[in-house]
């Protein structure tokens, strides 16, 4: 813990004359201690101040150093030397004629402690120097205030700390275009603490630790990280690797100026875990780049709230986690047309991905930008997910994604302004496909016939049951102002029982944007597969309607064959309607027969005038002992035979639907 005495520096600065020493004093004797002149194991220092800049480069004592609770006016010098331990705990370093603390390729055969220190720069180039140092022990630094008015607070460049390094609940303050902390290439045998210390840099970055590795994990837990950094990440952890968790849960970053934490092809060797973080930046470059980046365990972004007012929010382009990915309850917001909000573009993920309650918002362009997805186990974007984008590209964009549960849109919600809300090409889905009181809006006051359809499942494959209500469906069909859904080469394993014939019919002729044959054929195929013939058959009947009322690809004569065998014989699914035309043309021929006045004969009873009526309605048959059965000459026989012609005409018509429709030889397939 920070120490409760908040004016400790000043009251050092009070000290009088009996507490203060000459540095010169001092590095003589610890000259004499490293030629072995005392036998000494342990130099122990404490409350004093020391006048001049303590200058103890190159070093060398077997001696455990111990500095406590001393005020150094003019800085402390190690470059290079050599100790067994270093204690400079509770002690005040300023930089008067040399820098506060300069450890340069520092030696230690065990620990360095420096907790409840204060190091307070103002003209020197770094605060405190550990470049190149290597310490077999542990670096102890709770509760440190560094601080550095005109530059850089930390250099720990390729530090080497065989143990762990603590500098948690601690205040690390810069003020240079460089970085604040720098722990560039430095090796970290245990595990890095940065628990609840504050750091910041007004002019650049705030934590810069590329390449740096640490064997046992990172913990910046609950810190607070801010600075103004238009090129680089506040907190910059490019190529770095850890081999176990990650762990920034409750963290606050917040860059002014540029991206807030870059940590491209990183390396995690457990868990990535940023729940309830706040995490801001600003410009084209993501707030978090976690690109190429390798997750051996969970990645978990639950509750956080990330936000950029001018790009990428995430971008984890093909990034590996070989556990879960959890996003639940977490927001993302940008406004920008260049780049996603989300972008997880080819990301490989071993276990499930969740976004369940998690809002993505991005006003002028993509909200989550999915392509190339590959997710081993479920997709969730459900329990009231909510997307909102703009643009032309698709709030959510799953093309191509492959997912190797169950993707769940249970109720959830996309809002789109110009493109699809939800357009998944391509996709392949080796479970369910979940939509149960899905939505969808689409922003705008007016209907336009060029928009494209709200969802698009064209080329999608789903093997198991495509599971959506007929109330979710009509929901949609009345909030949408556009055509709902594109089902092009879209494939499926299982029927949903709920939907019926006629909501599939409804679907496919009102709510897609275009006539194709696919889906038709399609869904009449797995109606066959569980032996539903009549259904299948009402299905393609239902396709040929809507060849004819959507598609332009048939001439003239062809569109009038197509609907009078819709009307006669069902487009060939239908027979036996053919027989009720046959048995209509006989019925009219034979009152016109029997009462019409055409035939006249001594012998023209009424069985020889419903013979007459067969023969006119059945071409093919001949009755015989007709012949006094003749027909008039006046204007009844003329119209009499003029009836005959157009009853052979239409009664070859029917025979001949009447037997394309039973053998099925010229039935055709639409296009």
């Amino acid at each position: 813990m920070l120490r409760s005495d908040t004016k400790l520096p000043e009251a050092m600065r009070t000290w009088g004359a009996d507490r203060t020493v000459r540095a010169s004093v001092l590095r003589e004797a610890f000259r004499l201690r490293a030629a072995g002149a005392d036998g000494s194991h342990c130099v122990h220092l404490q409350g004093l101040t020391i006048e001049g800049h303590l200058d103890l480069d190159y070093l060398t004592t077997e001696a455990n150093v111990r500095l406590l609770d001393c005020h150094f006016r003019d800085g402390l010098s190690l470059r290079n030397a050599q100790l067994s331990s270093l204690d400079l705990s509770g002690s005040l370093f300023e930089d008067g004629s040399g820098p506060c603390v300069s450890a340069e390729n520092l030696v230690l055969r065990f620990d360095l402690r420096m907790d409840r220190a204060h190091v307070l720069g103002n003209a020197q180039q770094v605060a405190l120097s550990l470049h190149g140092a290597e310490i077999s022990g542990c670096v102890f630094a709770g509760g440190i205030t560094i601080r550095h008015a005109h530059g850089p607070a930390v250099d720990a460049t390729n530090l080497v700390v065989k143990g762990d390094f603590h500098l948690d609940r601690g205040c690390v303050v810069g003020r240079h275009p460089g970085a604040a902390l720098t722990l560039r290439g430095a090796r970290i045998g245990g595990r890095m603490y940065l628990t609840g210390t504050v750091l910041n840099n007004e002019q650049g970055q705030a934590i810069q630790a590329d390449r740096m590795r640490a064997t046992n994990g990172l913990r910046i837990r609950g810190a607070t990280v801010t600075g103004a950094s238009a090129k680089y990440g506040i907190v910059s952890l490019v190529d770095a690797a850890v081999g176990g968790k990650v762990d920034l849960k409750q963290t606050r970053i917040e860059n002014s100026a540029g991206p807030a934490l870059v940590a491209s092809r990183l390396k995690v060797e457990g868990d990535l875990d940023l729940d309830e973080t706040r995490i801001s930046g600003t410009g084209e470059r993501p707030t978090v780049n976690l690109f190429n980046s390798s997750v051996a365990g969970t990645l978990s972004v639950a509750g956080a709230e990330h936000r950029n007012t001018g790009g990428c929010v995430t971008d984890a382009q093909q990034a590996a986690v070989d556990g879960d990915v959890r996003l639940d309850h977490s927001t993302f917001t940008s406004r920008t047309d260049r780049a996603a909000a989300v972008n997880v573009f080819s990301a490989r993920v071993g276990g499930y991905m969740s976004l369940s309650s998690t809002r993505i918002v991005n006003e002028l362009g993509t909200a989550l930008f999915a392509v190339q997805l590959k997710v081993a186990g479920d997709l969730r974007l459900d329990a009231g997910f909510m997307a909102s984008g703009g643009g032309n590209d698709g709030v959510v964009r799953l093309h191509a994604s492959r997912i190797g549960g169950v993707l769940d849109v249970t109720a959830s919600h996309f809002e789109a302004t110009r493109g699809p809300a939800l357009s998944a090409r391509s996709m392949e889905v080796l479970a369910d496909l979940r939509a149960d009181a899905f939505t969808v809006t689409a922003r705008g006051s007016a209907r336009d016939p060029v928009s494209p359809p709200m969802i698009d499942l064209r080329n999608t494959s789903v093997r198991g049951r495509l599971a959506i209500s007929p109330r979710t469906i009509e929901d949609n069909r009345a909030a949408t102002r556009r055509k709902l859904i594109a089902l092009d080469d879209m494939v499926f394993g299982v029927l949903d029982p709920r939907i019926t014939v006629r909501d599939w019919i409804k679907v496919l002729a009102e709510d897609t944007p275009a006539y194709t044959s696919q889906p038709y054929q399609h869904l009449a195929g797995r109606y066959r597969d569980q032996g539903d013939e009549r259904e299948a058959r009402q299905i393609l009947m239902a396709q040929y309607r809507d060849q004819l009322k959507r598609s332009d690809r048939q001439g003239p004569l062809l569109r009038v064959w197509q609907k009078l065998a819709g009307v006669t014989i069902g487009f060939g699914h239908q027979p036996w309607r053919a027989v009720f035309g046959l048995v209509g043309i006989f019925v009219m021929m034979s009152l016109i027969a029997l009462w019409g006045g055409g035939l006249t004969g001594g012998g023209c009873h009424g069985v020889q005038r419903i013979g007459r009526a067969v023969e006119a309605s059945l071409p093919l048959l001949r009755m015989q002992q007709l012949e006094g059965c003749t027909t008039g000459s006046g204007t009844a026989g003329l119209i009499y035979i003029l009836a005959t012609w157009v009853a052979q005409v239409a009664a070859w018509m029917f025979a001949t639907l009447f037997i394309v429709g039973l053998t099925t030889a010229v039935r055709r397939r639409p296009s």
